[in-house]
């Protein structure tokens, strides 16, 4: 077996199903080998573009997202830092050098010991990308034990039982949710210490929006933040899970009450949280939230002693939407209508220059519901919106006329790629930059133009949910003297 064949097995055995690249006469050996491992290459249009559709593909799986090029073109993209948090896996069809990435440069013997440190060292602690160096004589090299790599495993980790009833004796607890903890099981605390949960932007839906004991996400709008922080302030106990303070907006760092016991569980011990730590617990966090859930469920009275009441959340979630009220058809009611068309195992994408209130108003009922760069650079939408449809889900990419413009590239990619996705672009009703559904009609595609919450919403769903669905652009002509109290 070849190495790049082995390789190519060894990702898709770990759930990818897309590889994102720019193509080269380099890599020729690279995209016959992903066809046989029934991984789907797709070529971008830009580096930035396919780094951001495979930190898309690790967002949705769970597991590494792959990005595949010659360094040339590659490798520009790996050091501009733009996906410097993400669980992002570069097939580099040459040498890397230059790039701030952990980089692995194996000969053909040793690729089966190298791959596996290679991706251990991406799963454990903090998500991070990681580059696999293979030149065409490397690639084309034969390998000679091609055994399945055996996943280097965390061990058990158990919760202190001192810790557990600290956690149970809290009557006013509260839990804050970042990225790396969204799929950690954090609900099931929520509900044994009915404690309310609030997540960064990139966790939403770490916890069912708009029930229950989700109190918003925090870190994207100054104003709503402000509430967030008088309510941060009630609790008497703060669990911060997976939490990383570069998720949030710099006016949000340092804002929790130093007065509050602070419990810290996590992968890797935390930076600039901004606060004291009186507690801090490292380890897979799906197995220290089973542990510190065993803890609470056992004794002779299980639970916590939380004096919450479930209008608590509830009502904190009402303050803060309420400044959120848009007077006229302007971008909230537009993000409103588009998130109302999506169905149940659907996503979104917003790519806005000041996404804050629109992240607000997309409510999740799970973390893989709407997707978001950690980067604070326009160009995720349409790569990421292709990446959900790779996933054989469907996907509306949000997006202004700026941010567009600078997509127009991977619109073609849709329609050559036959990824059909929906684009929704939101245009000035009075001085529209660009005739957008000519564009999509265009390159092939659908093009139509909304100017209501319901045609918006009409013109979503007719695009996804079409027999043949093909790409379509829509351009919601936003009434220019909308407004809104913040």
């Amino acid at each position: 077996m070849k190495v790049a064949e082995f390789v190519a097995r060894s990702l898709s055995s770990r759930g990818v199903v897309a590889a994102w690249g720019l193509p080269g006469a380099e890599s020729n050996a690279v995209t016959a080998a992903l066809k046989g491992a029934e991984i789907r290459y797709v070529q971008m249009r830009s580096d930035a573009a396919a780094l951001f559709a495979a930190e898309a593909s690790a967002q949705l799986s769970g597991g590494p997202g792959l990005a595949v090029g010659p360094k040339g073109r590659l490798v520009a993209g790996l050091s501009s830092g733009i996906v410097d948090r993400a669980a992002v896996f570069g097939w580099c069809t040459d040498d890397v050098r230059d790039t701030p990435w952990p980089v692995y440069r194996p000969w053909p013997t040793e690729v089966r010991p190298v791959l596996r440190t290679a991706l251990a060292a991406q799963r454990m602690g903090r998500a991070s990308p990681v580059a696999l160096a293979l030149p065409i004589d490397v690639s084309e090299g034969e390998i000679l034990d091609s055994g399945d790599i055996v996943d280097i495993v965390a061990g058990s980790v158990a919760i202190e039982k001192m810790l557990v009833e600290k956690v149970r004796r809290f009557k006013r607890p509260m839990i804050v949710v970042g990225f790396a903890g969204r799929r950690s099981g954090v609900g099931k605390l929520a509900d044994v210490l009915q404690a309310p949960v609030f997540t960064t932007a990139r966790a939403k839906g770490a916890v069912p929006e708009e029930t229950g004991l989700s109190a918003g996400a925090v870190g994207t709008h100054a104003a709503v933040d402000a509430l967030h922080r008088a309510f941060l302030g009630r609790a008497d106990g703060l669990i911060f899970v997976g939490f990383d303070p570069s998720e949030v907006a710099s006016h949000f760092r340092n804002a929790f009450d130093p007065t509050s016991e602070v419990i810290v569980l996590d992968e890797v011990v935390p930076t600039d949280l901004g606060v004291r730590i009186d507690n801090l617990v490292i380890g897979p966090l799906p197995a220290l939230m089973a542990s510190l859930l065993d803890g609470l469920n056992s004794g002779p009275v299980p639970g916590g002693a939380s004096e919450w009441r479930a209008e608590d959340a509830a009502g904190h979630r009402k303050r803060w939407q309420s400044l959120l009220e848009e007077k006229g058809f302007g971008v909230l009611q537009a993000v409103k209508a588009v998130r109302f068309s999506v169905g149940g195992g659907d996503a979104g994408s917003i790519d806005l220059p000041a996404r804050g209130a629109a992240t607000h108003v997309w409510r999740c009922d799970r973390p893989d519901r709407l997707l978001q760069s950690d980067a604070r650079v326009p160009g995720y939408g349409i790569p990421s919106a292709l990446a959900v449809v790779t996933a054989a889900r469907r996907c509306v990419a949000v997006l202004d006329e700026r941010t567009a413009q600078q997509q127009i590239g991977e619109l073609a990619t849709s329609i050559e790629a036959n990824l059909p996705i929906v684009v929704v672009v939101l245009v000035d009703s009075e001085k529209p930059l660009v005739d957008w559904p000519a564009v999509g009609r265009a390159f092939g595609g659908e093009g139509v133009t909304a100017t209501t919450s319901y045609e918006v919403s009409q013109a979503v769903r007719d695009g996804l949910y079409a027999e043949e669905p093909k790409t379509r652009v829509i351009a919601v002509r936003m009434d220019h003297k909308s407004e809104r109290r913040v």
